[in-house]
């Protein structure tokens, strides 16, 4: 598969996922859990390999709106949404400054 192809596919998924109805419950980004954290892994893998504004907006916006949820999960699998934001915060340091003065 050429480049070009795989990042049309990349974009594809990506835009599938990120874009889901709140009642398609396997695709739900609405909650601090596995599901979201796994898609945005990826979204900021995806982010990293085609340097897109909009993902990066993407993966902060859904951070800011979301980090209210984290302190009401209390299982593993609602950790998956913090490997996602760490490494958000490795590409933004000063963010981090926002991010614990401002939890909710």
């Amino acid at each position: 598969m050429d480049t070009q192809k795989l990042l049309d596919k990349a974009q594809q998924v990506y835009a599938y996922m990120v874009k889901a109805p709140e009642n398609d419950w396997q695709r739900n980004m609405g909650n601090w859990d596995w599901k979201p954290g796994v898609v945005l892994i990826a979204a900021v893998a995806y982010d990293e390999a085609i340097g897109s504004d909009e993902v990066d907006e993407y993966l902060w916006r859904w951070m800011r709106d979301n980090r209210h949820k984290a302190a009401q999960q209390r299982v593993l699998n609602s950790t998956a949404p913090f490997a996602a934001l760490t490494e958000l915060l490795r590409k933004q340091p000063e963010a981090a400054a926002e991010w614990l003065m401002r939890p909710r």
